[in-house]
Formats: structure tokens, sequence, C-alpha cells
């Protein structure tokens, strides 16, 4: 059976929140690769 991870107080329950939305988070892709990208792709006009 699988234990579920449980938090002992507040600040851990905080703690854990904050690194588990971290890592859903995506990347920033600077605005000049984007615009790269788009000048590239077979779709561009």
């Amino acid at each position: 059976m699988l234990k579920k991870a449980a938090a002992k107080s507040r600040k851990e329950v905080a703690k854990l929140r904050k690194a588990f939305k971290a890592r859903l988070e995506p990347p920033a892709i600077p605005d000049g690769i984007v615009d790269f990208l788009r000048q590239n792709s077979p779709s561009a006009e």
C-alpha cells in the first residue's frame, strides 16, 4: 500500500506546496527565441 506524505505543521505544509508549485511552472522562454522560431517555422508567411 502507498503511504501519503504527511506534513506535521502549517509551515511544512506551506513549504511542500511551494516546492510542488515551483516544479509545475514552465521555464520562461526569452522573447527573442520565440520570434526566431516563428520566423523559421514552415508555416511562417
